[in-house]
C-alpha cells in the first residue's frame, strides 16, 4: 500500500480594505480640483451673486466626469459656473483599491466673493 501524498494547504490571509477611507480621499481630492479651478461666471462676480451649487455626477473608472446636473442653485449663472468648472477638471483614475466601474458624486460648490 502506496501512502497518500500529503498534500499542505496554504490559506491566504483576508486583507480587509477601509473602502469608505479610500473614498473619502478621493473625494476630498476632487473638492481640491474643483476649490482649484473654479469657474467664477464674470457677470456673477459683477452682480456680487453667492452661494453654493449642489451638482451630481458619475466619475468613470478613467477618471472622466459625466452625467453633470445641478441638484439646488441659488442662481443660474452660478450653476452655469459649476458646470464649467467640473467640465474644465481632470481627475485621476478611480483607485483600483474600491474596484468599482464608476463612482456617483453629489457635492456642494461654493462661490463666495473675498
Amino acid at each position: 500500500v502506496i501512502p497518500e501524498p500529503i498534500v499542505e494547504q496554504v490559506i491566504a490571509p483576508v486583507v480587509t480594505v477601509d473602502t469608505s477611507a479610500i473614498i473619502d480621499q478621493y473625494t476630498s481630492e476632487i473638492r481640491r480640483k474643483i476649490s482649484h479651478n473654479l469657474v467664477y461666471p464674470k457677470m456673477a462676480k459683477r452682480m456680487r451673486m453667492q452661494g453654493t451649487v449642489q451638482v451630481a455626477f458619475r466619475v468613470l473608472r478613467d477618471g472622466s466626469i459625466t452625467n453633470i446636473r445641478v441638484v439646488n442653485s441659488p442662481k443660474k449663472r452660478l450653476s452655469e459656473g459649476a458646470i464649467k468648472t467640473l467640465k474644465s477638471i481632470s481627475l485621476r483614475a478611480i483607485p483600483s483599491e474600491l474596484n468599482e466601474q464608476f463612482l456617483d458624486i453629489n457635492i456642494p460648490i461654493e462661490f463666495k466673493l473675498n
